[in-house]
């Protein structure tokens, strides 16, 4: 039975060659618009998660408010870390990360100029874990002149070859040994190194709680709530930065919030910083949460268009089909039946539009790429997730698409149908003019929209993104 339902739906779609090939291209189009934002939109989701550890990951940030001005940074000072660590059993690890640009490293004959070279703690591949191609990542930055190299990078010095215990210069006096190689970091991270080595901090940087270059993230202990660790940084921050504020400044932390000033500490989840951070001067640009719903909901009225115009072709031939489902009647066709014939006919065609939109998107990936600055890959069209939600798009298709001719056009009446009472053009004549003016509405709204995030992902993207807060000594300019 079922069978023959489709049987008979591909005969008509044979018979109306026109009007099958139209509704199934604009339908297909209209699906690889979604499918496309549908990859961009779980792309720009997925950023920090790849790490084992992502959910226990935490950034630290400060909130300043001083008189009218307020400041959200994401760098603090160099002995932050390793006194919350001593202080605070619920940080199993904390790290330091600072980026040196512009560095000249060389190897026998072969020397580049270094634009991500990651100066970190020792536990930093115990926080950022991350496969290693050659050496050991629990020993790879135990030696202060360690460095290890990211797969691509080792592949410009030393090819294919094992490079562990070779010697790498930066500039003319510094050596660092090789002590491992890691694979790359993903692209859906908010940051990225080529070259990682031990910071080399002096007592009086380790010791300087005014200066904030560098930005720390914790790994906290399993089940640890965040939000029970950031209560306790108030007692933290004055009993380690009170006496040095008195120094500077002759006031105490209390005596300077009640003038109406505020700093604090706090943790942004390392899995939202991409999408949900406040704060200023970030390493590489992010993106920002609203993005995605608008997105979201361009995606969803594309959709939306792509139905309505099958409901319009549809409601179009509103007069023919009447006909046939007088004959069907006739020879003993109930409703139910009928019913199901109409949305076996939607389903096929749809899901033909879903073959073709397959080949749209492969088609259009690279220029989708080019706009977006995003290196998306077809291989992703064939992930778990990626055909559940084409095959819920499939579902609401054949669902609201096909509901109008399964349920209108079955239920007309045998003899209004053989007499001639149902005119061509009344029947749907309103809801297609309604349709048209919705589609419109909703054509005009994309365009506008598309134009306003066009304008501000360039204006996200082409901001520097080495611009370093530094809120301490901005304080203590203000006081000189």
């Amino acid at each position: 039975m079922i069978l023959n339902f489709f049987k008979v739906a591909f005969r008509n779609m044979r018979k109306y060659k026109g009007y099958t090939f139209i509704n199934i291209v604009g339908l297909a189009v209209g699906l690889a618009c979604v499918f496309l934002i549908y990859l961009f939109v779980q792309d720009e989701l997925s950023y920090d998660k790849f790490y084992p550890k992502s959910k226990d990951i935490y950034r630290v940030a400060t909130k300043v408010k001083m008189g009218e001005r307020k400041m959200d940074g994401n760098t603090i000072c160099a002995p932050f870390s390793p006194n919350a660590v001593a202080d605070f059993p619920e940080v199993k690890y904390a790290v330091r990360i600072n980026f040196w640009n512009n560095v000249l490293f060389k190897y026998e004959d072969k020397q580049f100029v270094e634009d991500k070279f990651l100066r970190t703690d020792s536990t930093f591949f115990e926080v950022f874990s991350r496969p290693f191609v050659f050496g050991d990542s629990r020993t790879a930055l135990k030696e202060k002149n360690n460095i290890v190299l990211t797969q691509s990078t080792s592949q410009k010095y030393f090819g294919d070859a094992n490079p562990v215990g070779k010697i790498l210069k930066m500039s003319e006096d510094k050596l660092f040994t090789i002590s491992g190689v890691v694979e790359d970091v993903p692209e859906n991270s908010h940051f990225h190194y080529d070259l990682v080595g031990l910071l080399n901090l002096s007592a009086e940087e380790e010791d300087a709680w005014f200066s904030d270059y560098m930005q720390a993230y914790f790994l906290l202990q399993p089940g640890t709530n965040h939000k029970d660790l950031e209560a306790k940084f108030r007692d933290f921050t004055i009993r380690h930065m009170g006496p040095k504020l008195i120094e500077v400044l002759g006031i105490d932390i209390v005596a300077w919030e009640k003038n109406g000033n505020e700093f604090k500490y706090y943790l942004e989840p390392l899995e939202s910083i991409y999408l949900k951070t406040t704060t200023e001067g970030q390493i590489e640009p992010v993106s920002d949460i609203k993005y995605i719903y608008i997105f979201s909901a361009i995606a969803f009225f594309i959709l939306l268009l792509a139905c309505v115009n099958f409901l319009n072709l549809t409601t179009a031939r509103s007069y023919t089909r009447a006909r046939e489902v007088g004959v069907r009647k006739v020879f003993g066709s109930n409703r139910n039946m009928l019913m199901i014939q109409f949305y076996a006919e939607t389903f096929l065609m749809t899901l033909l539009a879903t073959v073709i939109s397959f080949f749209l998107v492969e088609l259009t990936l690279p220029y989708f790429n080019e706009i977006t600055r995003k290196n998306l890959m077809s291989p992703l069209l064939w992930q778990e997730e990626y055909l559940l939600f084409m095959g819920g798009v499939i579902a609401f298709v054949v669902l609201f698409a096909g509901s109008y001719t399964a349920i209108s056009l079955s239920g007309f009446k045998v003899m209004s149908v053989l007499k001639g009472e149902v005119q061509k053009g009344r029947l749907g004549k309103r809801i297609r003019a309604g349709l048209v003016i919705f589609q419109f509405v909703v054509a005009i709204g994309i365009l506008i929209s598309a134009f306003i995030i066009k304008e501000q992902v360039n204006f996200m993207q082409e901001k520097s993104s080495d611009l370093i807060r530094n809120v301490y000594w901005w304080l203590i300019g203000q006081i000189h």
